[in-house]
């Protein structure tokens, strides 16, 4: 007896440690939604990384009463081979990555951005990375983005860029001068108009004194990156800036070098007190053009798929007065309303939008102009003078020297091959499926859901006539700034995403926390820099070259 209560004292630790290892393994399993087995039909990921909360933009591909390009594509597919599986769509809140690492069954398709791609290309899993053919109908010059070692790893769907939204009217009460169209901006311009802003309390406090933002980044770790680029097409980091990718038959190596350059500038910047960032609660992204929407900050850098909060309606229906009114104040319950037309900028009378569906059926139908009434409809009459929306222009991102460069935020379809007793199956529908996405108006919609610009030229065309007519006057003017001209992306490095997510873990769990305590280049070092990689949680055999 003695030596059994000896051998529990000594191994009761080990027994506790077995079964805490065996349920957290046991509720890994169980809490994933992508269990190990083969499903019968073709799985296709939408990454919460890319789709956010974006209500619109999921119900676009998906919608309970299936109006979305999934529902429609299955419903077609049934009729026309019925034999064969539908697409099954769900929200991955999952990285790819752990499934890899689990040997899990991965996911035929995935919408998905270039960087993750080239990860998965150099993983375990890189035998099994989806390749596509047949991609005629994207314009050729987006398919390099995800293209790698000569496999085209993904199909380019959609494209975001970072530009630089600039308010004309407050840029003349600030300089005196009129707003030059497609002006860029130098670092040491921004400096010198920060100090300008300081001087000027009547642009930068408010009416209790607080500091009024003069600029804002949506990411700010993007700023870092595009700040080290040099040249135009792929991303070509300065020499000082180097994260090679290297395949050397035993691991995956990266050698690094690390030097961010002008540091001063981002110290300065955020040092003024004149600067915002996007943060992120709850998983949900606030753009900076939020606060540019309230008229007073100079320019914003954001992607153009944060564009819409600055589309703000200068007038509302009034169901209690059964008419048009201005946008500001209170509602028709005496609340403040939740996004105002700003103060200071005229509202404009209101016309008639000859562009309109009610319009153009009324005029078809052989009535006079004259005669046409609106009868509550929204879009039969429009703003004569959306004078803020006027004073909004869309420019490139402020970079060292000034140059005009349209940097690329690219998403795509990608994916692994599929697999079970009816892979080939299952390779035939997700074929189908591309194909689908691919033609008529299927992409456009998707696109303008999610406020991107389609790939193909059909679709670009499509998109280009849908706004320019539309009333929002920025995305007028989106179209015609044409940001396919000197796009800028980055180029087919694994290692580029490590460093980006790197950056941004030191930008938010560092340099933030620590403002006033660390300096730019105290967080921003290659000490840190090797710190925060952690390149072993994804491979677990990767390592550092000094």
């Amino acid at each position: 007896m003695n030596k059994i209560n000896q051998f529990f004292q000594k191994t009761w630790k080990w027994v506790l440690v077995v079964l805490f290892l065996a349920t957290g393994v046991g509720l890994t399993l169980a809490f994933t939604p992508f269990h190990p087995k083969i499903d019968e039909e073709p799985q296709f990921a939408l990454g919460s990384d890319v789709m956010g909360y974006a209500e619109p933009s999921r119900k676009a591909w998906t919608n309970d009463d299936k109006t979305g390009v999934i529902d429609t594509f299955n419903e077609y597919w049934a009729k026309e081979h019925p034999e064969l599986p539908k697409i099954h769509a769900y929200y991955e809140t999952k990285s790819t990555y752990t499934k890899i690492a689990a040997g899990y069954q991965l996911p035929d398709l995935i919408l998905t951005r270039p960087g993750n791609v080239r990860q998965y290309a150099v993983s375990e899993a890189k035998n099994q990375i989806r390749e596509f053919n047949n991609l005629s109908t994207i314009n050729e010059t987006f398919l390099p983005e995800f293209n790698f070692e000569n496999r085209q790893i993904g199909a380019p769907i959609f494209k975001s860029f970072n530009v630089n939204i600039v308010n004309a009217k407050v840029y003349k009460q600030l300089t005196g001068k009129d707003w030059v169209l497609n002006k860029t901006f130098t670092y040491d311009e921004v400096l010198d108009l920060l100090k300008v802003w300081d001087s000027r309390p009547d642009l930068s406090r408010d009416e209790k004194g607080n500091k009024i933002p003069m600029l804002g980044f949506d990411d700010f770790t993007y700023q870092i990156f595009e700040n080290q680029a040099t040249g135009t097409g792929a991303y070509k980091p300065n020499e000082n800036f180097v994260f090679d990718y290297k395949t050397t038959g035993t691991g995956d190596n990266f050698d690094m070098k690390f030097n961010v350059k002008d540091g001063d500038y981002f110290q300065k910047i955020m040092d003024s007190g004149y600067f915002i960032g996007a943060p992120v609660n709850s998983g949900q992204k606030t753009y900076t053009s939020v606060t540019m929407r309230k008229g007073k900050m100079l320019m914003s850098s954001c992607s153009t798929a944060g564009l819409f909060p600055l589309d703000i309606k200068p007038y509302r229906w009034s169901k209690t007065k059964n008419e048009w009114v201005a946008n500001q104040g209170m509602d028709d319950g005496n609340k403040p309303i939740a996004i105002p037309y700003p103060e200071g900028y005229k509202l404009g009378k209101m016309q008639i939008n000859q562009n309109s569906k009610q319009y153009q059926k009324w005029i078809k139908d052989g009535n006079s102009k004259e005669t046409f009434n609106p009868n509550k409809d929204n879009e039969s009459l429009q703003p004569n003078d959306d004078e803020f929306g006027q004073c909004l222009n869309m420019t490139a991102d402020t970079t060292r020297s000034g140059e005009l460069k349209n940097w690329s935020r690219t998403l795509g379809l990608a994916g692994f091959k599929s697999v079970g007793k009816n892979a080939s199956l299952k390779e035939a529908t997700v074929n189908g499926f591309i194909d689908y996405v691919l033609s008529g108006d299927k992409l456009n919609k998707l696109a303008l859901a999610a406020n991107y610009v389609p790939t193909t030229t059909i679709g670009y065309e499509a998109w280009k006539e849908t706004k320019l007519n539309g009333t929002n006057a920025l995305d007028k003017k989106y179209a015609q700034y044409n940001p396919l001209e000197k796009n800028v992306y980055f180029e087919n490095n694994p290692a580029d995403t490590f460093a980006y997510n790197t950056l941004n873990s030191m930008w938010t769990n560092n340099y933030l926390p620590g403002r006033g305590k660390n300096s730019f280049y105290e967080v921003f070092n290659y000490e840190n820099f090797v710190k925060y990689t952690n390149f072993g949680d994804l491979y677990n055999k990767s390592k550092v070259i000094n």
